[in-house]
């Protein structure tokens, strides 16, 4: 829960690409679930 709320306030580094580069967009929200699944994979 902490990534999340990191994301939704911090700057994006690069490495999170361009999934996450359209605030404006309902892309952000899909790809704020697609970075999270990859992040949970991760770990």
């Amino acid at each position: 829960n902490d990534v999340i709320q990191q994301l939704s306030w911090e700057p994006q580094p690069p490495e999170s690409g361009s999934l996450l580069k359209h605030p404006d967009s309902v892309d952000t929200e899909v790809s704020r679930n697609i970075f999270t699944r990859m992040y949970c994979s991760e770990s």
